[in-house]
């Protein structure tokens, strides 16, 4: 029968309807299995029930990670200072500048004396 601490039960409006089946009648579907198919769908609950906490434990692990990541705008700011770093042809061109300072410098007074009448 229903558990009393429930709500709206009142014994009153309980029907038994095991009078009515006539004698030659099949019991009804599940009779007789039905408790241990409610144990069973029990049972199963829990297990979903203990996958679900799995899963948000997991959701929010995966969350705060994602929050952790750098945003679009922190990319961006990224990326203008990655543009910003001298390529390997301006380097190359700085060094051959340099080479050609040393040089001069290095050849100064023979450039004068070319330079110079004597």
């Amino acid at each position: 029968m229903a558990d009393p601490k429930y709500s709206g039960y009142n014994p009153e409006k309980v029907i038994d309807l095991s009078s009515r089946r006539k004698s030659g009648d099949p019991p009804p579907p599940g009779d007789g299995e039905l408790e241990a198919r409610v144990i069973r769908v029990e049972s199963d609950l829990k297990e979903i029930k203990g996958d679900l906490k799995t899963l948000l434990r997991e959701t929010a692990e995966i969350n705060g990670r994602v929050q952790m990541m750098p945003s679009a705008a922190a990319f961006g700011e990224l990326k203008g200072r990655v543009d910003v770093l001298p390529t390997t042809t301006k380097i190359a061109a700085l060094l051959a500048i340099a080479v050609a300072i040393l040089t001069i410098i290095g050849k100064w007074p023979d450039l004068i004396r070319f330079i110079s009448p004597q």
